[in-house]
């Protein structure tokens, strides 16, 4: 795993989870609607701002992503998907009433209010940040300056993602359902290709390209195998893979829900590619997509993976990658 992940995640609990909820500070962490890892990347800021500032961070209610069928009225990200990210709960009326943050001074401030929403202009302004317990033996692990809010990021998001029993159980029956290809076997190689209406962020690479990347990877570890696990919106990339006599192709099924919404589709989806991902031993993608940054950041904690290559598709050594976002 990654450095101090164990002690951070006990630190994270014991500060999300107090004795005493009543004299609790609170910040609601605001999410402005885009792609899903995305919004979980973020959530990583609001959560270091939380703990920095004395605050138990809360979800919103109402949740753009609960507004589906799956969820059923549970309005938060962590009564709906995930184990809670505290005991300690807000009423919807402590919530609506709470005034927004909108500087480091107000934030920080001990006379502030109890409870504070997280202006997304600040949370850009404290992207880089670490929790300050942490500083010091992050400094001493020897972690380079401008990755040690990567390294937070990644043990922010093992505490937040966290399937509740419900999600792992839907997670499996949707597996069943929707996956293709043979079982995922020890040696996989978890490829993500970023879709090409992507275009416009930033690079997209042909899938001849990716499969250069992945030749690439076995080269740098033979014990990995011609199994691929394939993340994308692409189907072209599937059929290219898939049709290949150079690869056992697994992947999960872009079918339409029934009696569902694109919302929970989309997510679900988007939590068992997550999980079946993160069954691999070597990885290929892009960091240019918060998805992938996702993976990244799973394999490194909860999985235990830290130690597995990971080859990127723009990226040719690790000096070069922006960690900067």
């Amino acid at each position: 795993m990654l450095p101090l992940t164990a002690e951070v995640q006990r630190a994270i609990y014991a500060h999300q989870n107090p004795a005493d909820c009543s004299k609790a500070r609170f910040l609601i962490h605001s999410t402005i609607p885009s792609g899903v890892a995305s919004i979980m990347n973020v959530e990583t800021v609001s959560l270091v701002a939380a703990l920095n500032s004395g605050r138990i961070m809360h979800e919103e209610y109402d949740h753009f992503l609960t507004q589906n069928g799956y969820c059923r009225g549970n309005a938060t990200l962590d009564s709906c998907y995930f184990e809670p990210l505290t005991r300690c709960r807000l009423t919807r009326e402590e919530a609506a009433a709470a005034p927004t943050l909108k500087t480091v001074e107000q934030l920080m401030d001990p006379a502030g209010p109890r409870v504070g929403i997280l202006d997304y202009n600040l949370v850009v302004e404290l992207r880089l940040s670490v929790p300050k317990q942490f500083e010091k033996q992050v400094e001493e692990r020897g972690i380079p300056s401008k990755r040690k809010h990567y390294w937070w990021r990644a043990q922010a998001i093992a505490y937040i993602i966290r399937p509740n029993a419900r999600t792992r159980a839907e997670l499996e029956k949707r597996k069943q359902e929707r996956f293709r290809g043979a079982p995922l076997a020890p040696g996989c190689i978890s490829l993500f290709v970023r879709g090409g209406d992507k275009a416009a962020e930033s690079a997209v690479f042909s899938s001849q390209h990716y499969e250069g990347i992945v030749q690439r990877l076995r080269q740098i570890d033979p014990a990995l195998t011609n199994q691929l696990f394939i993340t994308t919106e692409d189907p072209r990339t599937i059929d290219y893979f898939a049709n290949s006599s150079s690869w056992r192709t697994s992947y999960v099924h872009m079918k339409e829900e029934e009696g569902g919404t694109r919302d929970d589709a989309e997510y679900l989806r988007s939590l068992l590619n997550l999980d079946l991902a993160l069954q691999c031993d070597g990885y290929v993608g892009s960091f240019f997509s918060n998805w992938q940054r996702l993976i990244d950041e799973m394999r490194v904690t909860v999985r235990c993976k830290a130690n597995a290559v990971y080859v990127d598709a723009h990226y040719k050594t690790p000096a070069e990658m922006d960690f900067n976002w």
